[in-house]
């Protein structure tokens, strides 16, 4: 098990346009892919395969969100992942 930790600089936050690249990169990925939000009170997890789960964590620009992947193609879904939000 492999996970990383970003930042998430768009203006309008994780909205459609780049929630729907998120879950196209992700489904490249045998793995199981999550993707983590951290509120304030609990931590909120969604699969990163499926765009309805990322949408309804609402992330905002300036909050930091963890992906955690699982299966044979970890190293390579977590670089994929910090390079599409670097």
């Amino acid at each position: 098990m492999k996970s990383c930790t970003v930042v998430v600089h768009d203006v309008l936050g994780l909205h459609a346009r780049p929630a729907a690249q998120l879950v196209e990169e992700t489904s490249r990925f045998v793995c199981d892919i999550a993707l983590c939000r951290y509120g304030d009170e609990a931590i909120i997890q969604a699969n990163a395969k499926r765009i309805f789960d990322v949408l309804k964590l609402d992330i905002r620009r300036g909050e930091r969100i963890e992906f955690i992947a699982d299966g044979l193609d970890e190293d390579a879904a977590i670089t994929a992942l910090i390079k599409l939000f670097a």
